[in-house]
């Protein structure tokens, strides 16, 4: 196994520099982003390494002073040196300098491995000749970012920007060439773990301290206004985030966090207890304001209690998945059209036109927070779902210092039930009004996020774990009439968390759909083999 598997990895890295070393011309830009290249100043890109004497790290069974990959964009001005970046040159990172030849070579392969299965779905030996040749064409194609460009002098607020687990660092590179463009300076991270096996980022303690190594450091770069930083991050890094600012990281103004997952689930569901039980305990450090931004499943159980800062939520149609929140996602869609031939559908359109949103809210948040800008607070004015209840319009909600939740639902409205509303009546003194309401909506709203699967899922099992058996059961019999996929769901998160190692929660997952239809075969079966009795 040993053996097959250092062939594998060494097969991997060959072919990886196969790709990346025939893609070092520049293509034109295939892909359409409209309104985010543009802004005031044009976009400049450097990577550079930096050493944290005060850590370590474990590099092929060698223990080595942790190295900091540092990854700067910033707004620049053209030059006669500066030339527009392809996108392979984002993983011209290897250095041979104090002997990081080894580890920023590895470091560059891991990236261009996850940056082929984020965008096609296979590891690079996986790739057929067509895929091959699309993968080389996306590295050639520019950047709309400059290198060798000098820096605009000014001061510039400094944002920290936080990849999720198993993305490349560059996964969201429109989003910080965009704030660049705009007036921010933006710096991103290797975020490693203390064992470099896999090269992954770390979204705890290490990444927390790597983002105050970054604070630090920018302090000292030209233009940087360290008075204002902010903290954005995505999936795992937006974890990170959170965690660093509970943390007692002082300097931070403001947090953004884009699509941790957890939003859509309770707190007690213990897949993420080693994120929400710290915030939870530090909870009073988080005094700044918080955006939030996921898809209109979001309940935000967690947020709500960090009651010492304005938290802005911020939902999107199921549609734009977790990866469609960053540009790489949106990136996969469009490349995933050209293998099989496809022109754009007003599907794929929408995604890109939420993605644009996504990030237009962001940069209004920060200019609001960071740059004094009142006119960019009318984005966040809270609204409903539109009218006519098509549920595919962002939601804005807002809950101030000192808040818990937000309004209850009004029964005499005509706006339809939304899912932290839904939840506020699951933990009343009046379940019936919630099932009342749920038999009401269904014929009329079936696209309501309170008639998801997923969404089903995490309300029923946050209720079980509540000791709420009676009304967790009146609710399961009534997605299960209404031929909402909720065994299923129990079912396919069961077996999914075996695959991420998590036997204990497949377990608890099985047992609490056995409480639920306790003549489900199916269950029966996959407890047993995961009980290996």
């Amino acid at each position: 196994m040993l053996v097959t598997a250092i062939l594998k990895r060494t097969f991997c890295t060959v072919l990886i520099f196969y790709l990346f070393s025939t893609a070092n011309s520049v293509n034109a830009q295939e892909q359409d982003w409209g309104a985010l290249i543009s802004g005031t100043y044009d976009a400049g890109y450097d990577s550079y390494w930096l050493w944290d004497s005060t850590r370590s790290v474990v590099f092929e069974n060698d223990t080595m002073v942790r190295p900091i990959l540092v990854t700067l964009w910033y707004p620049a001005k053209k030059s006669p040196q500066s030339s527009v970046m392809s996108t392979g040159e984002y993983f011209e990172i290897e250095s041979k300098k104090n002997g990081l030849e080894k580890i920023s070579l590895a470091y560059r392969n891991y990236n261009l491995d996850a940056l082929t299965y984020g965008l096609l779905g296979k590891e690079a030996h996986e790739l057929d000749e067509t895929e091959r040749e699309i993968f080389k064409a996306y590295l050639r194609q520019p950047t709309f970012v400059m290198k060798d460009a000098p820096i605009v002098k000014n001061d510039f607020p400094v944002i920290i920007y936080h990849q999720g687990f198993g993305a490349s660092f560059e996964d969201n590179s429109i989003l910080a060439q965009f704030l660049a463009r705009n007036g921010y300076i933006v710096l991103g991270s290797s975020f490693f773990a203390e064992n470099l096996e896999d090269m992954g980022v770390d979204g705890r303690n290490q990444s927390v301290k790597d983002i105050a190594l970054l604070i630090e450091h920018a302090a000292n770069l030209p233009s940087a206004d360290t008075s204002k930083v902010a903290l954005v991050g995505h999936s795992g890094g937006a974890q990170a985030c959170i965690l660093a600012k509970s943390g007692n990281i002082d300097s931070v103004q403001l947090v953004v966090a884009i699509e941790t997952t957890q939003e859509i689930f309770g707190i007690a569901d213990t897949r993420w207890k080693d994120f929400t039980e710290p915030v939870l305990k530090s909870r009073r450090a988080f005094n700044v304001p918080l955006l939030a931004l996921t898809t209109h499943l979001a309940s935000f159980q967690l947020y709500d209690y960090l009651t010492h800062s304005d938290r802005y939520y911020i939902t999107f149609p199921q549609s734009l998945n977790h990866n469609e929140f960053v540009s790489q996602g949106i990136d996969a869609g469009f490349l995933d059209r050209k293998i099989h031939g496809e022109s754009s559908t007003l599907y794929d359109q929408q995604d890109l036109v939420n993605y644009t949103k996504v990030n237009q809210y962001i940069l209004a948040f920060l200019n609001w927070k960071l740059g004094n800008d009142s006119s960019a607070a009318n984005l966040f004015k809270e609204d409903s779902y539109s009218l006519n209840m098509d549920f595919e319009t962002p939601l804005v909600t807002q809950l101030t210092k000192g808040t818990t939740n937000v309004e209850p639902y009004n029964f005499h409205s005509s706006l339809p039930i939304t899912p932290k509303q839904t939840w506020q009546l699951a933990r009343s003194n009046h379940p019936d009004s919630l099932v009342f309401a749920l038999e009401y909506f269904f014929p009329r709203q079936e696209k309501n996020p309170v008639f998801n699967d997923i969404f089903a899922f995490s309300l029923i099992s946050q209720l079980l774990e509540e000791g709420d058996t009676t009304l967790s059961k009146r609710l399961f019999q009534f997605y299960k009439s209404r031929q909402i996929p909720i065994s299923e769901r129990f079912i396919s998160i069961g077996r999914f968390s075996v695959l991420m190692g998590r036997q204990n929660y497949a377990v608890k997952c099985i047992e609490n759909l056995l409480i639920l239809e306790p003549n489900n075969e199916t269950a029966k079966s996959l407890l047993k083999e995961l009980r290996n009795e």
